[in-house]
């Protein structure tokens, strides 16, 4: 059904595993959070039998207002990241040409949470929380999400499981795919347990809700969140309910292994990533580290995508979401990655090496990154393979690409 691919958008909230965030105080039960919770009930003993997996504790429910929910949300965000990191991954998108010049990635970022959240699981506190104008159905539905991000908390420790990801754009995506992809997955069946008992009204409005924020913004913003959620899916259903404690004591490790499945799950077919990385200590003199990351698969085919797709969706365009792709042929065969970006005075560089599968594989990510400077979509740069890699840099300065170049080396 169409809701399997809107939902897990407005449920995005929860895909961020807070660390160490303090939880808001706790007043008295409202009403709503009394009938919350006697649904609650129901849906928990729903969950442990799909799973068949028991909770260790009830999970405590919250009812909250527009306001102190994103307030929350935003809060939880800071303890994510820092100034530091959101600058660089803001300038290094737009040096690149994932973003336009004149985006500010936080504000897009938030305002499209806004336009998002109904309701999470918050693995500090171990409660739930969801906005006082949704219930019944509507409620129930985020619920049978939530509570397996609960179930899933109570038995793996998702918070010790995210931290352990450090801020690496890939290893972060993964985990979040596969946390994502068990609350999906145990969501759908309980969705299609209850078919028959569901409000369609409520289907309808948790499918339109599910696509607001996403028409006027750049894939760069939205299209990871979604492909968490039903690529992540895709991921858990391959390996089944019964490999799943064996995924959480091991992760995968790249957006690879979530695209295609069986990398990870297929012990012979096993492909773990090639770690990449810069001699920092080479730094010419005067230069900055600003930013270091992996992309993974995920990210290079938005790097690589075509000029004509890179906008947003129209929320009454379900064709596309059903049938959207999040990989290309240029960046498929990826086998690690890094980015680094430098700056000094003022003028930032930024340098991406790629590995790959096969020779093919580089040519063909040559070649879509050598059409896309044609097309000016990013600032001209220096492009350049051979064997198995690829290296491309871009700068604010193009001048500065003949003189400054940090070694990468493979390991």
């Amino acid at each position: 059904m169409s809701t399997r691919i809107v939902l897990p958008v407005l449920l995005l909230a929860s895909a961020a595993c807070s660390r160490e965030t303090p939880p808001p105080p706790t007043p008295k039960r409202s009403a709503a959070e009394l009938a919350l919770e006697a649904q609650a009930k129901s849906i928990e003993a729903e969950i442990e039998k799909l799973r068949g997996q028991a909770f260790r504790q009830p999970v405590d429910v919250r009812v909250s207002d527009e306001k102190g929910l994103l307030a929350y949300i935003e809060e939880r965000r800071r303890m994510d990241t820092t100034p530091e990191r959101d600058r660089f991954l803001e300038e290094y998108a737009r040096l690149t040409g994932l973003i336009g010049k004149d985006l500010n990635l936080t504000q897009a970022v938030n305002s499209f949470y806004a336009a998002q959240v109904g309701g999470f699981y918050d693995p500090p506190s171990k409660s739930f929380r969801i906005m006082e104008s949704f219930g019944g159905d509507l409620a129930r539905l985020i619920m049978s999400h939530e509570f397996v991000h609960a179930l899933d908390d109570q038995i793996h420790d998702l918070d010790k499981l995210a931290k352990s990801m450090g801020h690496e754009s890939d290893a972060g995506f993964a985990f979040s795919a596969l946390a994502e992809g068990s609350a999906m997955s145990t969501m759908t069946q309980w969705m299609m347990s209850n078919a028959t008992k569901l409000d369609p009204a409520a289907l309808a409005e948790i499918q339109k809700k599910g696509m607001a924020g996403m028409k006027d913004l750049p894939p760069f913003v939205w299209k990871p969140a979604l492909a968490a959620y039903t690529a992540g899916q895709g991921f858990v259903d391959a390996g089944g309910k019964a490999r799943l404690a064996e995924a959480f004591a091991n992760p995968p490790r790249s957006s690879e292994q979530i695209l295609h499945p069986e990398k990870y799950w297929d012990a012979g077919r096993r492909d773990d990533p090639i770690r990449v990385r810069f001699a920092l200590d080479q730094l010419p003199a005067g230069w900055k580290i600003a930013g270091e990351d992996t992309l993974g698969e995920v990210g290079l085919a938005l790097l690589t995508m075509p000029q004509e797709e890179r906008k947003g969706i129209d929320p009454s365009d379900l064709g596309a979401m059903i049938g959207m792709k999040f990989t290309n042929t240029a960046a498929s065969g990826w086998d690690g990655d890094r980015l680094l970006m430098i700056e000094k005075n003022g003028v930032r560089i930024v340098d991406l090496v790629v590995v790959f599968d096969t020779e093919q594989d580089v040519v063909e990510f040559h070649d879509a990154m050598q059409g896309l400077f044609t097309a000016g979509t990013a600032v001209q740069t220096a492009i350049e393979h051979g064997g198995l890699q690829a290296r491309v840099r871009w700068s604010s300065a193009p001048a500065m690409l003949e003189t400054v170049k940090v070694a990468a080396q493979i390991d």
